[in-house]
């Protein structure tokens, strides 16, 4: 069976469908690129916001009137799963990659080794979160932490390395909050450096999870120099209503030790915009904050209600024209911080991962995440090499 699988959201999602493509492939399943050659198309949905919702459900709408078989999984059926068996036309709905592998079973087909996805490999170490924000579904999609087993991190990431991945993202739903009995995230992160040749990069970190050993992890040759620290917001009213367990004063604490430990490292973050009960004056103080930790990206995103959270019944809900202007203001400050980020390194020797090529030009990732294209006749696809920044845009 051709089968052919859509990815909503997160890293965690990504990892999830690699993991069932490469399953599927070794049942005798045939992954297939192209949705139109496909006679199963499975889709991996997303929920972490309203629109996040309805997006996942727009993508597998083409498919339902057509004659191939539909899946959907993830984290929308383990939500509201009585959503799904609403829409005709879906074929089967599960919660976890493993009932879609039962329900699709073995093939007589001979199986066909499956090498996507080498480049830049995801490493799934952890699952779940129970920080529950008020803004946030993912406690009720996730459930509990749990922690992929020490010795199973390490096997995977072997194989990884023998598969030609040279850069490893640990990813997960809250990976700060991976444990094995007295090793904590940073432990885990300093042995896969040790231990293996290949880059690490971390995918996204919560401000309260950090300690005193992370000053290891950040000065190790082979760790990949970006942080992606979640703020959400500058704003402590904000950060309060959001159940956040910080302050901004202590975000900016955090960031200013890692950049003594770390002075080139990049550092990004996602703001939510148009939090319920937000005003003006708390909006500039977000910005404010921004401007002050200079950070060299900042996702930012405007409040979408999330029915079964806290903030979606919660009062002064933000009307959009106002939620778009303050976006596009943070977007406007966050173009202006990353474009004198970038400038830092013209002229400067940096060492790119190449991960794809067209038309002669290969764009590739630094250890800071910057992206990179450099025209060459030479094959650079899924090579280190050392070049030399001449523009920034």
């Amino acid at each position: 069976m051709k089968i052919f699988v859509k990815t909503l959201g997160c890293r965690a999602n990504r990892y999830e469908s690699e993991k069932l493509i490469d399953k599927l492939c070794s049942m005798g399943h045939l992954f297939v690129s192209d949705p139109r050659k496909a006679d199963t198309v499975i889709v991996n949905t997303c929920t972490v916001t309203h629109t996040a919702d309805r997006k996942s459900r727009q993508e597998f709408y083409p498919f339902l009137k057509g004659d191939k078989k539909v899946i959907v999984f993830g984290c929308g059926p383990r939500v509201a799963r009585e959503h799904f068996e609403k829409i005709d036309g879906i074929d089967f709905i599960a919660k976890e990659p493993a009932e879609i592998i039962k329900y699709l079973g073995t093939t007589d087909v001979k199986p066909e080794s499956h090498d996507l996805f080498v480049t830049r490999s995801n490493l799934k170490i952890q699952d779940g979160c129970e920080n529950f924000c008020t803004y946030c579904i993912v406690p009720f999609a996730r459930g509990k932490c749990k922690s992929k087993p020490y010795k199973d991190i390490l096997r995977e990431a072997a194989d990884l390395t023998d598969k030609g991945a040279k850069e490893i993202v640990l990813t997960g739903i809250n990976i700060g909050e991976w444990k094995d009995g007295e090793l904590c995230f940073w432990d885990l992160a300093k042995e896969l450096l040790d231990r293996f040749d290949f880059r690490i990069r971390i995918s996204s970190l919560e401000p309260f999870l950090f300690n005193e050993k992370v000053a290891d992890v950040l000065k190790h040759k082979n760790f990949c120099q970006h942080l992606h620290v979640c703020a959400q917001s500058g704003c402590d009213g904000v950060l309060v209503r959001m159940g956040r367990h910080y302050k901004a004063a202590d975000f900016k604490k955090l960031i200013a030790k890692t950049r003594n430990v770390a002075p080139d490292i990049a550092i990004t973050t996602d703001i939510i915009t148009g939090f319920p009960g937000e005003t003006e004056l708390e909006h500039q103080e977000s910005l404010r904050f921004i401007s002050d930790v200079e950070f060299a990206k900042v996702h930012t995103f405007k409040y979408s209600k999330r029915e079964g959270t806290p903030a979606a019944k919660a009062k002064g809900q933000v009307p959009y024209p106002i939620k778009a202007t303050r976006a596009s203001q943070i977007r406007k400050l966050s173009a202006d911080l990353r474009k004198k980020y970038l400038e830092k390194f013209i002229g400067s020797d940096m060492e790119v991962l190449f991960e794809r090529q067209k038309n002669g030009v290969f764009t590739g990732t630094t250890r800071n995440y910057i992206k990179v294209r450099l025209k060459s006749s030479e094959d650079l696809t899924n090579r280190l090499k050392i070049v030399k920044v001449q523009v920034a845009s």
